[in-house]
C-alpha cells in the first residue's frame, strides 16, 4: 500500500484492537510489507505496535513465518539469521521450529543479544502468569469451567446475536428487502454452497450446524426435505476433498470421493417413530457405514455393510433397524473400507416409516445451478433458472 493508505485504512483495525481492547497477543502475518517480511519488521512489531501503540503483550508470529524469512522469502539465507531478525523486531514465540533449532546459533554467533531472546521470554511468561497457569486451581477462576459450556444456548444466542449485528447491506434495489414472510408462497436458493454449512479455514466443529438452505427452511416453517434426505445435503465433512457432492448429467445429486475414514455430518433430524434407515449407495468394494448420533466420537449407534455393488453407477439399497432411537438428533456417519481409495457413492438416506409431510406455509426449492469446480452441468442451470422465474423470489 501507499503510505497514507497505511496510516489511514489497514492500520486502524489493529490499532483499535491494540488500543481500545487492550488484546495481549498479536500474530504477525507470512506476508512482507514493502520488501521486509512482517515477522522480521521492527517498524511493525516494535516501533508501531509497542512503542507507538503501547501493546504489552506478546507476538506469535503464523506457523513456520519464521522459517519462511530464509525459505520462501529468501531475505536472509540461513536459520540463525532468520531467528536472530525475527527476535529482534519483536517475534517472540515461534509457532514452528526455526526458534528451537537455530536460536541458540545465532546467539553464539552475536547475530542477536541474549537480553533480546530474555524480553521476548518474559513477554511469554507474562502472559502464561496472567493466565494463571502457575497458580494453584483453586486460584484461577476460570480453572473450574466445564467444556459443557462452550455449546450452551446462551453462547448460542450471543453468537447468533453477532452474526445479525455484523451483516453489511450493500445494495436494497427497489426495496426488496424486508422481504413478506406472508406474501411468499415459493422461495429458490440458488447457489452450490447453500446446501452446506461453509466456516471457512481455522474453524472449529460446533455440533449445531445450519446451511443456508435449511436456515431459511426453518424461518420461513418449511420442511426442506420429506423423510428422504439428499446424502450431498451434508451440513460439514471430513475435509474438502471428500466426501463431496457431484451431480449426474441429468442433475441428479450423489455424496462422492468417499474414501476409508470419511464421514459427513448431517443437521438435526427427527427420528420420532422412525424403526428403519435405508441408504441408496454404489460401491466399487465391500465397506461399513457407522451411524454415530450427536458425536463423531464413541461407538457407533449401529454399522451397515455395503457389499460392492458392481460399479459406481450401479445404484443398490440398503437397510437396518434403527433401535431405541426417538426424539431429534444430529447424525453422523462415517464410511469405512480396507482400502484407501474411492470405494463408494451415496445418493440418499430414508428414515422409515415415511409420513405425508404437512403443507408449508413456503416452499422452499433448492436449486445449485452449478458445481463449484467442475464442468458447466447444463440440467442443473435449467433447474436453477426453472425455480427461480416459478418462485416469488430467489
Amino acid at each position: 500500500p501507499d503510505r497514507r493508505s497505511f496510516w489511514e485504512y489497514y492500520t486502524r483495525g489493529f490499532e483499535a484492537c491494540v488500543t481500545e481492547a487492550q488484546v495481549f497477543t498479536v500474530m504477525a502475518s507470512y506476508n512482507s510489507l514493502w520488501g521486509v517480511p512482517c515477522v522480521a519488521d521492527p517498524m511493525l512489531l516494535t516501533e508501531i505496535l509497542r512503542k507507538r501503540w503501547g501493546f504489552k503483550g506478546y507476538v506469535v508470529p503464523d506457523c513456520d513465518a519464521v522459517a519462511d524469512i530464509y525459505r520462501t522469502h529468501h531475505y536472509v539465507q540461513t536459520g540463525p539469521e532468520a531467528a536472530a531478525l525475527a527476535i529482534k523486531a519483536g517475534s517472540d514465540l515461534n509457532c514452528g521450529d526455526t526458534y528451537s533449532q537455530h536460536l541458540m546459533k545465532a546467539c553464539q554467533d552475536k547475530l542477536v543479544s541474549e537480553e533480546a531472546v530474555r524480553a521476548a521470554l518474559t513477554r511469554v511468561l507474562t502472559g502464561r502468569f496472567l493466565l494463571g497457569e502457575f497458580d494453584p486451581p483453586a486460584d484461577v477462576p476460570w480453572s473450574g469451567l466445564s467444556p459443557e459450556i462452550i455449546e450452551g444456548q446462551k453462547h448460542r444466542d450471543l453468537a447468533r446475536e453477532a452474526a445479525r449485528q455484523t451483516l453489511v447491506l450493500l445494495k436494497n434495489e427497489k426495496q426488496t428487502l424486508p422481504l413478506n414472510r406472508r406474501s411468499m408462497k415459493k422461495v429458490a436458493i440458488i447457489g452450490p454452497m447453500a446446501g452446506s454449512c461453509h466456516l471457512g479455514g481455522y474453524s472449529g466443529r460446533p455440533t449445531y450446524l445450519v446451511s443456508p438452505h435449511l436456515g431459511v427452511s426453518a424461518a420461513l416453517g418449511s420442511a426442506p426435505f420429506g423423510d428422504t434426505v439428499p446424502a450431498g445435503e451434508y451440513v460439514s465433512t471430513s475435509n474438502f476433498r471428500g466426501p463431496i457432492v457431484d451431480f449426474t448429467d441429468d442433475g441428479a445429486q450423489l455424496l462422492t470421493a468417499i474414501r476409508n475414514n470419511d464421514w459427513v455430518q448431517y443437521a438435526s433430524l427427527d427420528f420420532s417413530g422412525k424403526v428403519s434407515i435405508e441408504l441408496k449407495f454404489a460401491s466399487s468394494a465391500d465397506g461399513d457405514i457407522d451411524i454415530r448420533f450427536d458425536t463423531l466420537g464413541g461407538a457407533p449407534a449401529l454399522t451397515v455393510p455395503v457389499p460392492a455393488t458392481g460399479g459406481m453407477n450401479v445404484w443398490k439399497t440398503v437397510s437396518a433397524p434403527l433401535s431405541g432411537v426417538t426424539g431429534s438428533h444430529v447424525m453422523f456417519l462415517k464410511f469405512r473400507s480396507t482400502g484407501r481409495d474411492h470405494f463408494i457413492n451415496l445418493q440418499s438416506f430414508q428414515l422409515l416409516p415415511s409420513k405425508p409431510a404437512a403443507p408449508p406455509a413456503a416452499q422452499v426449492v433448492y436449486a445449485p445451478g452449478c458445481t463449484i469446480m467442475g464442468p458447466r452441468n447444463q440440467a442443473l442451470l435449467e433447474n436453477a433458472v426453472k425455480a427461480a422465474s416459478e418462485s416469488d423470489v430467489a
